[in-house]
């Protein structure tokens, strides 16, 4: 991605936001996100190896994951509690309860979330 922007914009600053380990992940997290999410030290080091020069680096705190998350399901919940009688409320909301359980028992505070202002 980053040489790809490297192409796209050969001079200017971009915005990146990307996600990253704050440590080692569990087996189960690395199953659920893939094997392509770095270490936060990794992706500086891409940033570098592609030439771009760290402008600015921010991470997303807890409660933004946490209100990032609740808002996937907000809307889906809202609906459950709006058609309690529907035939699809129960699957509905079996799937929102294990998207909620996976978050907080996998990857809640062990997956981050990067941006980056990016120069050349």
């Amino acid at each position: 991605m980053l040489q790809r922007l490297a192409e796209i914009v050969p001079k200017g600053r971009v915005l990146v936001g990307d996600t990253f380990w704050e440590r080692q992940p569990t087996d189960i997290a690395r199953e659920m996100h893939g094997d392509n999410v770095p270490m936060l030290i990794d992706l500086v080091a891409m940033c570098r190896e592609t030439d771009w020069e760290i402008l600015n680096l921010t991470t997303a705190d807890q409660r933004e994951w946490d209100n990032f998350e609740s808002s996937h399901r907000a809307g889906l919940r809202q609906w459950i509690i709006e058609n309690p009688d529907s035939p699809k409320a129960q699957e509905i909301r079996e799937q929102q309860d294990e998207r909620e359980r996976g978050y907080i028992m996998n990857y809640r505070g062990l997956l981050g979330f990067a941006y980056l202002v990016l120069g050349r």
